[in-house]
């Protein structure tokens, strides 16, 4: 879930969207990915938005029939499908149960899209910097995806904090782009201790992660995704250590629910 400046409220009048659900699959232990056909009906969406997914029938849970995921899936797929990615728990709220219920064919209402967390003109930066804490790797999935679809010139680093490799959403994919374009890396940093490869650091984003990986701090534009603690203490390491001027960092704080 994300927690935005820009949240709409209900009463906005975003017209509700009526998509089929097609299939989900595991991406990790507790993760994951909803894929909806959105192949009937008109919906753009910048890389980076979310949407709202809606539960007129839910009526026990505390928060409501409604909550925002961002969409993980690429803007050019989405004539055909688009796809949320999240994390699946034992013990999770009614609404996680309704959307892990979710059989072939279900008609599902979402709302959309919303956010300005985007990517730039990518014509005009020369570097951008993702990084990611736990699920708050799906924004950049899509962008990712998206950038990688374009011929341009902009050099894109992430760094991706999670528990363990086996916790790592996208893994393959990003180590596959990784290994096809040079202007695309990936650092992992595991938060268990268990020996590491070449791209993975035990441990926490310290200033030494980002210094080592990012050489160019001052020209780069960073965007942060994840828990609301890790992107407070990634937002003040930026600003105070490496000096970062605020206009040059964007910021996304997801919530558990």
């Amino acid at each position: 879930m994300q927690t935005l400046s820009d949240a709409p409220k209900a009463s906005q009048t975003k017209q509700v969207l009526k998509m089929t659900f097609k299939h989900s699959k595991w991406e990790a232990t507790n993760i994951k990915t909803f894929v909806f056909d959105s192949s009937n009906v008109s919906f753009k969406f910048n890389a980076g938005q979310y949407i709202i997914v809606k539960f007129d029938e839910l009526l026990d849970d505390a928060r409501g029939k409604m909550r925002q995921f961002s969409i993980s899936s690429s803007p050019s797929e989405s004539e055909e499908h688009i796809s949320i990615t999240t994390t699946i728990e034992p013990n999770d709220s009614p609404f996680k149960m309704r959307l892990n219920s979710l059989r072939q064919g279900d008609e599902v209402d979402i709302l959309g899209p919303f956010g300005r967390f985007v990517l730039p003109n990518l014509e005009e930066r020369k570097e951008i910097v993702m990084i990611a804490g736990g699920i708050g790797i799906t924004p950049f999935h899509s962008m990712i995806k998206h950038w990688s679809l374009n011929p341009y010139k902009t050099t894109v680093r992430l760094i991706y904090s999670a528990k363990n490799r086996e916790s790592l959403v996208f893994k393959d994919e990003f180590d596959r782009l990784a290994a096809a374009n040079p202007t695309f890396s990936v650092r992992y940093v595991l938060t268990e201790p268990k020996p590491s490869a070449p791209t993975e650091h035990v441990g926490f984003i310290d200033t030494q992660v980002i210094e080592n990986f990012v050489p160019n701090i001052g020209e780069a534009l960073f965007y942060i995704a994840g828990p609301p603690s890790i992107v407070s203490e990634l937002l003040e390491r930026l600003t105070r250590h490496f000096s970062v001027k605020l206009e040059s960092i964007r910021a996304e704080r997801f919530t558990g629910y």
